[in-house]
């Protein structure tokens, strides 16, 4: 299988990731990504509209940034990103749409830890209601929680349809 698309999380190094991303040799394969988590009380992504040189998706924001040589970034709302595979990772096994590993639970205690170094509070402003996510403190890996999060968003992006909604269950 040939990688159609890959996700680069630019929110560390920055600059050095925009570099690389413009010297690909085959940058269209190539988004850089930069999260934000959109509040309750902010503009949901889904309202948002489109300004010149934008392309909005479902929940991200593909816009160009830099000067001189420009660079393309694409700007998830990672609130709802993150309440997607949270809800996925909980469903039962051999559901629609649910995220399962291979084997047993235990036989995951990097990934788990990962997945477990965030978590999400409730809120509700405006009459919309979020699960806004905080980093634990004394979990301070993310990283392939970042990712699982990210692959959702690159199926997206790819046409995927990949909702669920984002209160269904408890957390």
């Amino acid at each position: 299988l040939q990688v159609e698309r890959f996700l680069v999380d630019s929110g560390w190094q920055t600059d050095t990731i925009y570099k690389w991303a413009r010297e690909y040799s085959r940058k269209q394969q190539v988004n850089v990504v930069k999260g934000r988590g959109i509040s309750a009380k902010a503009v949901p992504m889904s309202d948002y509209r489109p300004r010149v040189g934008e392309k909005i998706g479902h929940y991200w924001l593909q816009r160009t940034v830099g000067k001189g040589i420009l660079t393309r970034v694409i700007e998830p709302d990672t609130n709802y990103w993150k309440s997607q595979a949270y809800l996925r990772l909980k469903m039962s096994k051999g559901d629609r749409g649910t995220i399962t590993l291979f084997g047993r639970p235990t036989d995951h205690p990097t990934f788990s830890a990962h997945c477990a170094s965030e978590y999400p509070i409730e809120r509700e402003e405006v009459g919309r209601r979020v699960w806004e996510w905080h980093h634990r403190v004394d979990k301070p890996d993310n990283h392939w929680w970042d990712c699982l999060v990210g692959c959702l968003v690159g199926a997206a992006i790819l046409g995927c349809q990949v909702t669920l909604g984002q209160s269904r269950g408890t957390v």
